[in-house]
């Protein structure tokens, strides 16, 4: 059954680009099954945050997927969400975007995830990614480029890559009550203090992470994880925004 495909062309710009956003009809993501590509999907992330699972063609990709699940800030997000043609001086150009998140303030963020990438060596792909994020700018959503370093810079994405690890865990009223408990003290607790409140240090670390996934709480992982780290609950504002 060939997939529905829907088109919304971009408000004129200074530019002299014609953009045109094409999605499919049910949301699903543009290569599912990387048709017409030398590579094929190799796996998909069952995302908890979003509820579906996300196919990912590199290593980088399934990290890409690991921060945007843990990240606080990142209410939603899809997987090759769309496809930005672009016509330019007679030329046409296809752009398939890797992530596109969804911020609690409303923001949207488009993502493009690259192992490394000199802009020398491709110049005609440099240029199309210029093109791609001066139309997302002109529609108000932000545009970058993220590479194999950032992803996997240390400690935070040993942080991130075991927090999503249990973002499935089962979260129930009496957790959230242990959680109430402890905050009636104090702001912020920290990753010790879960684990003590739980009287079981694994069931602590567990019931944690997964509510950093669920943005019930925020774990600072800026220096990695440990006892130590910093737990707070969102504020009402960001709990609105959401």
């Amino acid at each position: 059954m060939t997939q529905k495909l829907n088109r919304h062309q971009l408000p004129c710009n200074p530019y002299d680009i014609v953009a045109t956003i094409i999605e499919r009809d049910d949301g699903g993501p543009m290569r599912p099954i990387a048709a017409g590509r030398r590579r094929r999907a190799v796996g998909s992330y069952y995302s908890f945050k979003c509820g579906h699972a996300s196919p990912w063609e590199s290593r980088n990709e399934l990290y890409g997927l690991y921060h945007a699940e843990v990240r606080f800030d990142v209410v939603n997000y899809r997987a090759q969400p769309h496809t930005l043609e672009m016509i330019h001086e007679g030329q046409r150009y296809k752009f398939t975007p890797d992530l596109e998140l969804h911020l609690a303030d409303g923001r949207i963020e488009i993502i493009e995830i690259k192992g490394e990438f000199d802009a020398l060596v491709d110049p005609a792909y440099s240029q199309k990614l210029k093109m791609a994020g001066e139309m997302y700018r002109s529609i108000g959503q932000s545009f970058r480029m993220v590479d194999r370093q950032e992803l996997e810079a240390q400690p935070r994405f040993k942080a991130i890559e075991e927090i999503q690890n249990y973002r499935r865990t089962a979260i129930t009223p009496s957790d959230t009550m242990v959680l109430s408990k402890l905050f009636r003290a104090s702001d912020i607790v920290t990753m010790g203090d879960i684990k003590r409140a739980y009287g079981n240090a694994i069931v602590g670390m567990a019931k944690a992470y997964a509510m950093m996934v669920r943005r019930i709480v925020e774990i600072d992982i800026a220096n990695g994880l440990s006892d130590g780290s910093a737990v707070r609950l969102p504020t009402c504002q960001e709990v609105a925004d959401a």
